[in-house]
């Protein structure tokens, strides 16, 4: 099992193998949006790995595409809907702003 600490919102959840941090996030309340619902087709769930990559999934080809639509790009860039955990340990990650800010847009909608 693996554990997934979100920075800001301070939180952390354990997570089975296989659960992507988009799922992680979904369980623990913190806010990562999440346009296309998950299927790696926007770039709402951008979240940035700090520490504990090597306990999630390669990057792929498709996540890498529409990954490089995200704002703001840098040395752990993922897709919280394809980043899964794949080993055990602790994984740290930012929500970034527009990532934030794609969460708070998506629920005032579906009021």
């Amino acid at each position: 099992m693996a554990s997934i600490r979100f920075v800001d919102p301070d939180t952390q959840v354990e997570v089975q193998e296989g659960s992507s941090l988009l799922q992680a996030a979904r369980a623990s309340g913190v806010p990562v949006g999440s346009t296309c619902g998950g299927t790696c087709s926007c770039s709402g769930c951008h979240v940035i790995v700090e520490e504990g990559a090597e306990a999630l999934s390669a990057m792929d080809d498709d996540e890498e595409t529409i990954l490089s639509a995200a704002y703001g790009l840098r040395d752990g860039s993922r897709l919280a809907c394809q980043a899964a955990v794949v080993g055990e340990g602790l994984v740290t990650v930012r929500v970034t702003p527009e990532t934030k800010s794609a969460y708070e847009q998506h629920v005032a909608r579906c009021r």
